[in-house]
């Protein structure tokens, strides 16, 4: 509770507490006073201690340093990936997106291709200037 929202006769109390000579109900001109007083009277508040970080020495790497390290190595070369199988199956075969979705996955382990990027690829392809064949029904098609 703070010290303004308290009666008097309860502040006077608290000052007799802290101080070494009892004070009577005249002896404070006003109540802002009289909590000055108990204030002075009070012992400093102590903030809870923070704890303390350790200290990073200069010849401990940062994280920043480590991710930048393992930039610079050398990578390893790729093989051929759900991009690059896509746009050999759109160019090669007359397969439905979701039958061409379904090959890659068959084929790449670990893909997870739909028919949305299988028709994605093709999208970009045109935007890029390859002549894309057009796509048979799929009642049409034999999926092996």
């Amino acid at each position: 509770m703070k010290l303004e929202d308290m009666p008097t006769k309860a502040l006077l109390a608290m000052h007799n507490e802290l101080a070494d000579k009892s004070a009577g109900p005249k002896s404070f001109k006003t109540k802002t006073d009289l909590i000055a007083r108990i204030r002075k009277l009070q012992p400093p508040q102590i903030a809870p201690r923070q704890p303390s970080m350790p200290e990073k020495t200069k010849a401990e790497p940062t994280r920043k340093a480590e991710v930048a390290s393992a930039t610079d190595a050398p990578k390893k070369p790729r093989g051929s990936g759900v991009g690059e199988r896509a746009k050999q199956l759109i160019l090669t075969t007359a397969l439905p997106y979701d039958a061409i979705a379904a090959r890659i996955n068959a084929e790449i382990y670990g893909a997870t291709a739909t028919k949305a990027s299988v028709g994605w690829y093709a999208s970009k392809m045109r935007k890029d200037g390859v002549e894309v064949p057009p796509r048979a029904p799929k009642e049409n098609v034999d999926a092996t």
